[in-house]
């Protein structure tokens, strides 16, 4: 049989294949990969881990034309690997490895995502165009979701008891990536002169602001700088930005007059009676807003004035933004045992506070500096940045910047790759910048970046997926080369693809034999949760629990103790050991060594913290036996 290039006949089949798939799993991950739960990412993972495997070996096996990539591409995917397989090492010295494992499985996920990238540029003609197109649409029904969840209540029950815009995605600040890229999108559909792109530059800047994201403001105002930039059909543009920009403004402050859409903790009536307001007007200031673009795209003008004008209105329309956010930003600060931040309503768009972001930024470069090399494992900062701590801090899984997340985890190492791959990404898409459709996924990719840096967007597949997915597009060269068949190689693959599946199904069957066993309360379903992730010291401890309940002591004594062996620098371990030797071992001079061991770790830990709590009892029974 003869190579197969891109403009073999016989790859037609496989481009409609592989961009079905493409779609099929981009909608998943909007649509469906909210919560971002590990169920959901093990299901999600699986699909795209097994597509890539797939086309990657029919691509070794001859079947499929394989990807093209310069050297800078070649670089960027070869520091993702390698930071991918380095969060994985760390796992060996992590203080959290089952969530450094987790961490491991994402990674592995994304590049599954970029590799089928990949594939799309090497089968699918026009792959820029055709997947910043497929995106437009996606990103339009994400949107238009999201405001009608807000309008119907029955669609997303808990704004009731927070206001801020974050279905079908989960969380408001990845909400606001979305509608980020969903601007670029629509200034890249103006510059085509389609009268769509002002509805998307509508819908996605609306999104931002009734998500309340004052990170997501700040990285779309780059964005569109960006744009504006790269592209030099500035004025239709800039007319869709005016034009969507100023009607989402409108549409917010209306919206802030609204109490069942902008508040918390309002009833159901008052919900469906200021959503179906809400609705009304959003739909009309859509059909306005449509109506305008397209007669704007029947009128001639002055370009070079006319793009002057738009500039200084768009300034205008900033600074009214920027004023209704100062009006309502009154009591927008609330005060903790870990300081001040920003409370949950519209108001927080105008607080100035950093809602504790300095001290997490703070926190991570402390433990760069602690563990310089390693760090202290992939996604530790949940109880490495509490570990021996000398004050309050306000819990947090992230410190809200991916590089220095990266930095404090995984070390000089892990950063060092992680920069590697972002300056070789954008050495490797400078070429593609002649393609609007490119300079689009490329400004979606500089949001993404600038999210990274200011919120969560990593730890969600919904942003993440289609990132990845877009790399890879850019990363691959238009022209290809016939294929080679290499069967082992096509073999390996496959086995891989295999072998990441059982890693990312492995934690999310011990999440659920967990919660059988507690359910049920049988011991025997723990055990098997420790042996699917022998990682993890909830199957131990709640193994420990339940054998101490049937009346097994000893037993629940040493699975206590494995727990701490299994994280022993964990204070959780420590302290559920602790409080079972006080209380059921009646052993006060063991309790308080495991006690005063969690104290040590983290002296905020309610169980040894509190007055006249486990610890103190514990020392007083000690010092009452002479061994404390």
């Amino acid at each position: 049989m003869p190579p197969l290039t891109l403009r073999d006949g016989r790859l037609a089949p496989v481009a409609a294949a592989t961009f079905v798939v493409a779609v099929a799993l981009l909608v998943w991950t909007l649509f469906f990969g909210g919560a971002d739960s590990p169920s959901r990412l093990a299901w999600i993972g699986g699909a795209v881990v097994l597509a890539a495997s797939t086309l990657a070996a029919a691509g070794f096996a001859g079947f499929v034309v394989r990807p093209r990539l310069t050297r800078f591409g070649w670089l960027c995917v070869g520091c993702l690997t390698a930071f991918v397989v380095w969060q994985g090492a760390s796992i060996a010295w992590s203080v959290l490895p089952d969530s450094s494992w987790d961490y491991l499985n994402r990674g592995l996920v994304y590049l599954a995502f970029l590799v089928l990238g990949l594939f799309v540029a090497a089968v699918v003609p026009r792959a820029p165009r055709t997947t910043a197109s497929v995106l437009a649409v996606l990103l339009a029904g994400v949107i238009a979701y999201a405001l009608l969840a807000k309008a119907v209540p029955s669609l997303y029950p808990d704004y009731g008891r927070l206001a801020r815009l974050r279905s079908p995605v989960g969380f408001w600040g990845t909400l606001a990536l979305v509608g980020d890229f969903a601007m670029v999108l629509g200034l890249w559909r103006a510059a085509e002169r389609r009268f769509d792109g002002a509805l998307l530059v509508f819908g996605g800047l609306l999104t931002v602001l009734l998500a309340y994201s004052r990170g997501g403001i700040l990285v779309g105002v780059v964005a569109a700088g960006a744009w504006l930039w790269l592209d030099s059909r500035r004025l239709e543009a800039l007319a869709a930005l005016v034009l969507g920009g100023g009607a989402a403004l409108v549409v917010f402050g209306i919206t802030l007059a609204l109490p069942g859409v902008s508040d918390d903790g309002q009833p159901h009536s008052a919900r469906v009676h200021d959503g179906r307001i809400f609705l009304l007007v959003v739909l009309v200031a859509a059909v306005v807003v449509a109506l305008v673009a397209r007669r704007l795209e029947r009128v001639e003008v002055e370009r070079r004035r006319a793009t002057i004008v738009l500039f200084v209105v768009a300034g205008v329309v900033c600074a009214a933004g920027a004023v209704i956010a100062a009006l309502n930003s009154s009591g927008a600060t609330s005060t903790s045992a870990a300081g001040s931040h920003c409370t949950q309503g519209a108001g927080r768009l105008g607080c100035g506070s950093s809602d504790e972001r300095l001290d997490w930024w703070g926190q991570a470069w402390a433990m760069f500096e602690r563990r310089p090399i390693g760090g202290t494992g992939a996604a530790s900062f949940e109880l490495a940045h509490r570990l021996r701590r000398a004050e309050f801090v306000r819990p947090t899984t992230e410190p809200h910047n991916f590089p220095l997340q990266a930095l404090g985890e995984t070390g000089i190492v892990g950063f060092a790759l992680f920069v590697g791959a972002v300056v070789a990404a954008a050495l490797a898409v400078r070429r593609r910048l002649r393609d609007p459709a490119a300079v689009a996924l490329a400004v979606c990719l500089l949001a993404y970046l600038g999210n990274l840096l200011v919120d969560i967007g990593w730890d969600y597949v919904a942003v993440s997926a289609p990132a990845f997915l877009s790399l890879g597009v850019l990363l691959a060269e238009p022209r290809t080369t016939a294929t080679r068949r290499e069967p082992l190689w096509a073999l390996g693959v496959l086995a891989l693809g295999v072998t990441v599946c059982i890693s990312l199904a492995a934690p999310y069957i011990a999440r659920d034999k967990v919660d059988d066993a507690v359910a049920t309360g049988n011991a025997q379903l723990a055990a098997q949760a420790h042996s699917w992730n022998p990682l993890s010291i909830d199957p131990l401890l709640t193994e420990a629990a339940l054998e101490a309940a049937d009346g097994n002591r000893m037993k629940a004594l040493g699975l206590f103790r494995q727990a701490t062996r299994t994280q022993p620098e964990n204070p959780e371990a420590w302290a559920e050991l602790g409080v079972f030797e006080l209380d059921t071992m009646r052993d006060p001079c063991a309790a308080y060594r495991s006690l005063s061991r969690a104290y040590a770790l983290d002296r905020y830990n309610r169980a040894v913290a509190l007055d006249g709590g486990p610890l103190d009892v514990a020392r007083a029974g000690a010092k009452r036996r002479g061994c404390a």
